[in-house]
């Protein structure tokens, strides 16, 4: 952030202040009120079966509940599903469902539903996902609370699938009216959606988490213009907006509007394309990284509001995070001495990419382009449209250097895996049959601390040899009325307002 003097007085009353806001516990929850979510975009469709976006489950995921539950740490927590076994082999997976619930509609929710909803989200052509569930070779269902699903291969990650928005529990028999009328057992029942005005939603009485939700009300008003949207927080006409620009944080908080950050389920890096020289020499790629202050790229990028990354995986994912910010600290000289090493003593000249329209990306080339200078390395800025980025870079691998960044899953093979040799999205031009080996092994064990040890090692793999030059993962910024309370994001697409709360004025 830019640096400003203060005098002393201030800078007293604005460490008071925020001391006070830091420590200070919010009020006890209580019932009742509506909520005016701001969102940047309409629903495509509110089916969570037939829609990729992720403007569809920020109000799905409020309607809709599936079988496995996530939480802010990416833990998996018993949803529909009350509690689950597996078998030895690693193949069948035994749910037992929760006893009472019931659909919006009145109708009870039992195995009949989810047979249902794992064959419709499984299928090809409709299904966004069906990918994901291409592994299940059989559901049945021993009585309305059970069902057994067999798996075609063992799958360490198949209950995370479970947990996503897109694999919600929808009742047997619906149909396309689910895009326009959703009918789910989640915390809110569907009242209205005119397209690109808003979305309503009411509490549901029925909900099977004893006094949840708290809100008897949602209003999910569509206000793609950023400007509008943050004038409407600042002015008290919306209640609460999420995806708020870095640069706009200082300017609502000195207007009253409360502003919290969350950890995003997102990576951002310079990716290096190993086929292309001089980037398959591993001294030029661990030149880069030395040559590179990521401090300075994530301040002058956005603002402060995220956190390094030394590898492929976001501090989020807790459980499997490792931290290897050390590896390569900023060095200039010793980012020359590789270079020399490695066959350049003068530097060397490359064009790295930008996709347009994500700034992000775009300001931190730009730095990281600056920075390179300094090592000998004549960095040249090419602007590409998106559809041309993933043309030139992610189809054809046409590049040397690239700012990118991905969104995470739940499961740390879901990240990991694009960088095993022949997968169809490694567009690094990284091949190691040890890392191979690994993820294959990683993939498929329920032995949890066995599994974990192996993601360490993939992690410590993408480091050592330097795939791309890691950068941070982006905080999540939301803003919101002072009485608004009991908001997190969790680490998927979506999120639900389960928690929130107003608290008495």
């Amino acid at each position: 952030m830019r640096a400003r003097i203060l005098p002393s007085a201030v800078l007293a009353v604005c460490f008071g202040l925020t001391a006070l806001a830091v420590h200070a516990q919010p009020p006890a929850p209580r019932a009742g009120g509506s909520l005016r979510f701001a969102t940047q975009a309409d629903p495509d469709g509110l089916d969570p079966h037939r829609s990729p976006a992720d403007s569809t489950f920020i109000v799905a995921m409020n309607i809709f509940d599936s079988l496995v539950a996530t939480n802010a740490k990416g833990e998996l927590l018993p949803g529909l599903a009350a509690k689950w076994s597996i078998a030895p082999n690693g193949l069948t997976y035994t749910l037992s469902l929760r006893p009472g619930v019931t659909f919006h509609d009145g109708r009870a929710f039992g195995a009949g539903d989810v047979k249902y909803s794992l064959a419709r989200m499984s299928e090809k052509g409709k299904s966004p996902h069906a990918a994901d569930y291409e592994i299940i070779d059989s559901v049945e269902t021993p009585d309305r609370l059970t069902v057994k699903v067999t798996l075609k291969r063992p799958s360490a990650r198949f209950l995370s699938d479970l947990a996503y928005g897109w694999a919600s529990m929808v009742p047997e028999g619906a149909g396309d009216e689910l895009r326009r009328h959703p009918v789910g057992t989640g915390p809110f029942r569907f009242v209205e959606w005119v397209p690109d005005s808003h979305v309503t939603l009411a509490r549901n009485p029925k909900y099977f988490v004893a006094g949840r939700p708290y809100l008897d009300e949602i209003v999910f008003g569509v206000v793609p213009d950023e400007t509008a949207r943050l004038t409407s927080v600042k002015a008290g006409d919306l209640d609460m907006a999420d995806r708020i620009p870095a640069q706009a944080v200082a300017e609502l908080r000195s207007a009253g509007v409360k502003v919290d950050t969350f950890p995003r389920n997102t990576l951002s890096e310079v990716a290096i394309n190993q086929e292309q020289k001089p980037f398959n020499d591993l001294r030029v790629r661990r030149a880069l990284f030395h040559a590179t202050d990521r401090n300075a790229v994530l301040e002058g990028a956005v603002f402060g509001f995220g956190r390094l990354i030394g590898t492929f995986m976001p501090p989020i994912i807790s459980e499997y995070y490792l931290d290897l910010n050390g590896r390569y600290p900023y060095d200039p000289a010793k980012a020359r001495q590789l270079l020399a090493e490695a066959g350049y003593p003068n530097g060397f000249e490359t064009t790295l990419y930008l996709p347009q329209p994500y700034a992000e990306f775009v300001k931190s080339g730009e730095i990281v382009a600056s920075q390179w200078k300094k090592a000998g390395v004549r960095a040249n800025l090419v602007v590409l449209e998106w559809g041309a980025w993933l043309d030139k870079i992610y189809k054809k691998h046409d590049y040397g250097v690239t700012v990118i960044g991905h969104v995470g899953r739940l499961d740390p093979i879901t990240l990991l895996e694009r960088f095993k040799s022949k997968y169809n999205t490694n567009y690094f031009g990284y091949a190691n049959p040890a890392y191979d080996t690994l993820i294959a092994e990683a993939d498929t064990t329920h032995d949890r601390a066995r599994r974990k040890e192996v993601v360490a090692k993939l992690e410590r793999l993408l480091s050592d040899d330097a795939v791309c030059v890691w950068l941070f993962s982006t905080d999540g910024i939301v803003a919101s009325r002072p009485d608004v309370h009991g908001y997190s994001e969790l680490p998927v697409p979506g999120n639900r307002l389960l928690e929130v709360y107003r608290a008495a004025k």
